[in-house]
Order: C-alpha cells, then sequence, then structure tokens
C-alpha cells in the first residue's frame, strides 16, 4: 500500500524478486486478502489509485483525447462497464444474509453522508413503506442516536471510494458497542468493512469530479426486492394501500389532468 504507484505494474514474480519471497506466497497473500488471485488484487489496487486522485486530477484524467467518442456515449459506456464488473463479483449471499439481518433487527438506522447520502435515502424511501424500524441517521445528532442503540439494533453504512471517516468513525462506535454493523461500500479491503459484520461490495466508478453510482444503486434495487420478496405477508399487505392512497391524494399526474 506504500508503494501501490509501483507495485500496480509489477506481475508476482517481479513482486516476489523485489520482497524475497516465492511466487506463491504472493498468491496466496492475494487469496488470503479474499481475491480470487493476484490479477484481481492488482487490478483492485490500481482503481485504489485511481480513488485517490485529486478532484483537478480526476477531471485532467477524463479530459477527452482528440477525436474521441461522444460525452454521453463514453459517460453511458463507462456506466455500463462497471455494471458489467459488479454482474460477476457481487456477492449474493452477502446480499441475502444482510437482508435477512435487516428483517430481524429492532431498527435499522442507516449513515450515509456527502454524495452517499442520496444511497441511503434511496433505500430508506423504499423499505420504510413496509419496514417502519428503517430509519435515516442525521448527521447532526448521529453520536447522541447511536449511544440509545443496543445489540438488538444496526447501524448500515454507505461509502465509496473515497471513504468518508464520519462514516468509519460511526461503524467503529457502533462494533464496539455491540450494534450490528453492516456497508454497502466498493471493496472488501475499504476502512469501513474492518467494522462491519456484513459486508456488500459492488463497484462504483468515478466519472471525472462524479462519484457515479449507477451499480451500487442496481445493487440497491436488489436489496429492497429481496427483503420485500423475503416478508411477502408485509409487502402485500401494505402495497394496496399506499396505491389507494396516492390515487386519493393524486399524487401522480395522469394522461386526463390537463384535459
Amino acid at each position: 500500500m506504500q508503494n501501490r504507484r509501483k507495485a500496480m505494474f509489477m506481475t508476482a514474480s517481479e513482486i516476489a524478486r523485489e520482497l524475497k519471497v516465492s511466487e506463491s506466497t504472493v498468491f496466496r497473500f492475494a487469496t488470503t486478502l479474499g481475491y480470487r488471485g493476484y490479477p484481481e488484487l492488482k487490478s483492485a489496487l490500481r482503481e485504489k489509485v485511481y480513488e485517490a486522485r485529486s478532484v483537478p486530477e480526476r477531471v485532467h484524467a477524463f479530459e477527452p483525447a482528440e477525436g474521441e467518442e461522444n460525452l454521453v456515449r463514453r459517460v453511458l459506456r463507462d456506466d455500463m462497464e462497471n455494471l458489467g464488473k459488479a454482474l460477476y463479483s457481487v456477492d449474493f449471499a452477502a446480499v441475502e444474509a444482510l437482508a435477512d439481518k435487516i428483517l430481524t433487527v429492532r431498527s435499522v438506522y442507516c449513515v450515509c453522508e456527502r454524495s452517499s447520502r442520496v444511497l441511503g435515502e434511496y433505500l430508506h424511501f423504499y423499505l420504510s413503506w413496509f419496514l417502519p424500524h428503517i430509519h435515516l441517521l442525521e448527521p447532526f445528532y448521529a453520536v447522541e442516536r447511536v449511544a440509545n442503540l443496543g445489540s438488538e439494533d444496526m447501524l448500515l453504512g454507505f461509502t465509496f471510494n473515497r471513504c468518508i471517516q464520519a462514516t468509519v468513525e460511526l461503524l467503529a462506535t457502533a462494533k464496539k458497542r455491540n450494534i450490528v454493523t453492516g456497508v454497502v461500500t466498493d471493496c472488501i479491503s475499504s476502512p469501513a468493512a474492518r467494522w462491519a459484520d456484513y459486508v456488500v461490495g459492488v463497484p462504483s466508478n468515478c466519472i471525472s469530479f462524479i462519484d457515479s453510482y449507477a451499480a451500487p444503486i442496481s445493487l440497491i434495487n436488489a436489496l429492497c426486492l429481496v427483503v420485500a420478496r423475503k416478508c411477502p405477508e408485509r409487502s402485500s399487505k401494505v402495497f394496496p394501500v399506499v396505491e389507494e392512497m396516492w390515487q386519493e391524494r393524486q399524487t401522480y399526474v395522469t394522461k386526463n389532468t390537463f384535459s
């Protein structure tokens, strides 16, 4: 990690020679960290180097070369490629385990700051329809709220790329107080994952100065549906009521509204 800009271009044999160990030791090291092999570890190092770039560096790196494809097409393509990575890298069993825990704890508080806020709000918006024990943790009194939680409660964090210190600190505090912790993040080596009982990793990418959450949003869609499928008696009971209330309040504009 101290030499990742150099290491990310080195082969396993070059790393072994540099450290005076066997090449098999390098491979075992990668698998011990949870990667399928050294190439996957090296790929993660490259991603971390990119994530560590400052905003001006990101903007500069994204500057189009002469004759490059249309900007809109490029952004959509990058997000599609990231979704493709997610399809083969997300641990489906981890999603199922997190869904089970969300259903069995007394309360769930979503920890989400800065751009990650949209992810927590998105999850809360849909799950709170039929799970009233889902809450958003407001940063202004987060510590005080965590002080009132116990082992029957859960703190669920969202943080990607540049890991948000406040989120990691809250998860660490909760973990030390025996509160159940979970995190949706970009990789298992995220600093936030260290303090989480339940870790769901989904790749996210940076597009210039923007943290793109196309894949994380898709993962949250799946998580919401998995949770709903695991408690059909709750969801099937509330959905017709919600729909009726929308119609009574004219929540949505119909084709004939302005005719």
